[in-house]
């Protein structure tokens, strides 16, 4: 492992300024230097103990640095992919039974189906349901009516926190929409991009 030599004088200045202070410290309340051995090695182990902490703290920010440029990566990745892609990929992903839960749609259409776009009124005649073995993402017919927080909308789907997937009519586009801000987040290409977004967050890109 190659060592930190930054990191290494921040410790030794840290020690060196600690049994310093310490010194001094024990002069004031004990009038003499016998305690100091005592003091020294407190210090150093004060200092060891600063110096981890402050060590992992700057693995810890490099892990999340690390995952948040994974994430970004894989995203572009799925956003790159023409809807042909993302509904091929998507169709593997929906006959995966560890990932994904769906109920297939029975009975009449609804007429409010006449409002999505094409693709995505194909997906909700063949679905009624599509939920993720883990996580609370899904999309639903049941759940298809204006949204609760912007009426230009659609809502196609629900996630926690009372997130709403929704559309606006006639366009394939999908949006993310929050009850603390009415304005779109996200924008992805289809719903087939969509779905292959919300399995990366849960499952990974295995």
């Amino acid at each position: 492992m190659k060592l930190d030599r930054s990191l290494i004088r921040l410790h030794l200045t840290m020690a060196g300024y600690l049994a310093l202070g310490s010194i001094a410290m024990t002069k004031i309340l004990f009038g003499g230097y016998r305690f100091v051995p005592f003091v020294l090695i407190f210090a150093s182990f004060e200092s060891v103990w600063f110096g981890a902490m402050w060590s992992l703290s700057r693995v810890r920010n490099k892990s999340i640095k690390t995952t948040q440029e994974s994430i970004a990566k894989s995203e572009r990745s799925i956003f790159s992919l023409s809807v042909q892609q993302a509904q091929e990929k998507a169709t593997e992903l929906l006959n995966d039974p560890k990932k994904i839960s769906f109920i297939l749609a029975k009975g009449a259409e609804e007429p409010i189906l006449q409002r999505l776009a094409p693709l995505q009124r194909h997906f909700f005649q063949k679905f009624e349901t599509v939920g993720f073995v883990c996580g609370d993402a899904r999309l639903s017919r049941s759940e298809i009516a204006p949204s609760v927080y912007n009426k230009r909308y659609l809502k196609i789907g629900s996630d926690i926190l009372d997130l709403e997937y929704v559309a606006i009519p006639g366009s394939e586009e999908i949006y993310e929409l929050e009850r603390i801000a009415d304005e779109e987040k996200v924008v992805y290409p289809s719903i087939y991009h969509l779905l292959l977004s919300i399995a990366d967050d849960i499952y990974g890109g295995d």
